[in-house]
């Protein structure tokens, strides 16, 4: 009977645990294993609940617009939002926050959602190792509206997000390009967080990033006096896939002629011709082409150059 009590009490606390419905608490919380532990009442006292999941809508939890602080688990970041499904003002925090009337955000909290991590890691940012996709926040020191770019994202305008961003955070291991203008131009590229993007002149200047699929560190990538040098990068396959060749000038016999997409850094235009020495059907190509088909080229690129 003994043992059957204990393996009771267990299995009660681990469904108490995962359960997503708020609890009454009269004592100070040590927040959840996994996922954010929340608290109606400040410096984590009162009522709380536990999630592992996203939740697009607090009202089924009791708990929505009641938040006044929350616990982290180490190595996940959330992201939480002032309406229900991830609208109006939204805010990433990791860590804990004892007091959100500092921070603005007390009990106006709707919806909230993981965006990195999965539990476990070493805290702090990138703790987990599990994190993905660039974070563009609109305030200085990583705080503001934030928008997650886990791809290619040719206008920000489109995130109604163009020319907001004040400061990033780049996953551990990742390499980004972030650029002043759409479609890719004036770009630089980094592998860190900048708390202030006036640091290295974007600020509020950032319209289109994508992943720097080329690999290598480096840090920020500062300008030859005003000039970049603008380069082709030829895909074997759509979408930006399969085997890929650089090219930073003019090559009038490509080995590798199948050519399925392309895209054009730094700015400027390049012209892509179905043969060599620059015969057959050629075009001018700038910033993505997912598809060459759809420009009448039959899918393979034996010449290319910039065009001035």
């Amino acid at each position: 009977m003994h043992n059957i009590g204990r393996f009771v009490a267990v299995m009660a606390l681990a469904v108490a645990a995962s359960s997503p419905v708020a609890t009454q608490s009269g004592g100070r919380g040590m927040g959840g294993v996994i996922g954010i532990t929340v608290f109606e009442d400040r410096d984590f006292r009162g009522r709380n609940a536990n999630f592992r999941d996203d939740v697009a809508d607090l009202r089924d939890s009791g708990m929505n617009d009641r938040i006044q602080s929350f616990q982290i688990a180490p190595g996940e970041t959330w992201e939480v939002c002032e309406h229900a499904f991830y609208a109006g003002r939204c805010q990433i925090f990791f860590g804990q926050e004892r007091d959100l009337r500092q921070r603005g955000w007390a009990r106006i909290i709707s919806s909230m959602r993981r965006v990195r991590g999965s539990g476990g890691g070493g805290g702090g940012w990138g703790g987990s190792g599990n994190e993905r996709g660039l974070v563009l926040h609109s305030g200085r020191n990583f705080g503001g509206q934030t928008r997650v770019i886990i791809g290619v994202a040719n206008d920000l305008r489109e995130l109604n997000f163009n020319d907001m961003a004040e400061s990033l955070r780049v996953p551990r291991g990742e390499v980004w390009e972030v650029c002043d203008d759409i479609n890719f131009g004036r770009c630089q590229r980094v592998d860190r967080d900048w708390a202030d993007l006036n640091d290295i002149r974007l600020r509020r200047r950032i319209s289109s990033v994508r992943p720097w699929r080329q690999g290598g560190g480096g840090g920020v990538r500062p300008p030859i006096g005003n000039v970049r040098p603008s380069r082709i990068v030829l895909f074997s396959g759509t979408d930006f896939t399969g085997r890929s060749t650089t090219l930073e000038s003019a090559d009038s016999s490509i080995s590798r002629s199948q050519v399925q997409s392309v895209q054009v850094f730094e700015g400027g235009a390049w012209q892509i011709c179905e043969d060599s020495n620059f015969r057959g059907r050629c075009t001018a190509v700038s910033g993505n082409v997912n598809n060459i088909r759809s420009l009448g080229l039959p899918g393979r690129v034996r010449s290319a150059r910039p065009m001035r």
